[in-house]
């Protein structure tokens, strides 16, 4: 009776040991399963993460290509902007004359004496000048429009104060003809006239480009009242017809007190800007006082 109680016993037992190593291996199991669905989701996962490393590697590469491309772009530019670059002026280092150089250095007190015309005969600021003042578009334009209303101003002077010299009613023939015109020395209205000019200059130019160009063209402005600074003169002009019927004009520019006097002989028409008859072509006019002979003619 006592081994069939043991005997129930130990089947009892083992069968409560197998039920439950049945259940820990299907715990297990179960187990098992969700690790391997989580390995699986973390190797999807896992493959996911590396492609995106690689597409943002590649696309690192990428942009690392792109930035050194535009360093260099860069480098290219900047040596292209330093090389069109100017060359800060350097006297010390250069010399006054630089070997192989177009220019050369020259100080601004000596711009005054260099041999250069201001303006030209047809009255405009001549390239020479505007290059040696380092004159912009703008300011060569403002000067030249100071230069003209300079040149209006004066010869509505002469025109205003000139007086008709009567000559001899016999001096006028048929072989000879002439008007002569006194000027005489304004020198406080063509002293405005002038400071009107060299106001416009230094508000162009600023004053101390102003001063030394003024100074350079003193001369030539004074010519333009006369030639003999600001005294009065007398101007003729004549022609005389020679016996071959021939045409000879001549003009002659004379102080009123006669202590100097200069002629000019010879002149030709059309005349143009060299002509001397130019500078006073709004007293005399610009016409011969005879009909010229046709060029060519007998």
């Amino acid at each position: 009776m006592n081994n069939v109680i043991l005997s129930c016993l130990a089947l009892t037992s083992a069968g409560v040991l197998w039920l439950s190593q049945r259940n820990s291996l299907e715990a297990a199991r179960a187990n098992q399963r969700v690790l391997q669905q989580e390995l699986a989701a973390a190797q999807q996962t896992l493959a996911d993460t590396s492609a995106s490393v690689a597409g943002a590697q590649n696309l690192l590469a990428l942009r690392r290509q792109e930035l050194d491309w535009a360093r260099r772009e860069n480098a290219a530019t900047s040596t292209a902007i330093q090389s069109a670059k100017p060359v800060p002026p350097d006297p010390v280092r250069e010399g006054l004359w630089p070997k192989d150089k177009p220019y050369c250095y020259v100080s601004k007190q000596h711009l005054a004496t260099i041999g250069f015309v201001p303006f030209s005969e047809d009255g405009g600021l001549t390239s020479e000048a505007a290059t040696l003042f380092g004159m912009s578009a703008a300011e060569h334009a403002a000067v030249d429009r100071a230069y003209a209303d300079f040149l209006d101003r004066t010869h509505e002077l002469h025109l205003a104060n000139a007086q008709v010299v009567e000559t001899n009613a016999a001096a006028n023939t048929e072989n000879h003809r002439e008007v002569t015109y006194r000027i005489p020395a304004m020198t406080n209205e063509f002293r405005e006239v002038r400071g009107t000019f060299a106001a416009s200059l230094e508000q162009t130019l600023g004053s101390s480009r102003a001063n030394v160009f003024f100074k350079r063209a003193k001369s030539q402005l004074d010519d333009v009242y006369g030639q003999f600074g600001n005294d009065g003169y007398t101007i003729k002009y004549y022609a005389d017809r020679k016996s071959d019927d021939t045409v000879e004009h001549e003009i002659l520019i004379q102080k009123l007190d006669r202590s100097a006097r200069n002629g000019y002989g010879r002149l030709r028409f059309p005349i143009d800007a060299a002509s001397p008859m130019w500078k006073y072509r709004h007293l005399i006019g610009a016409q011969p006082l005879f009909p010229m002979p046709a060029v060519g003619s007998d």
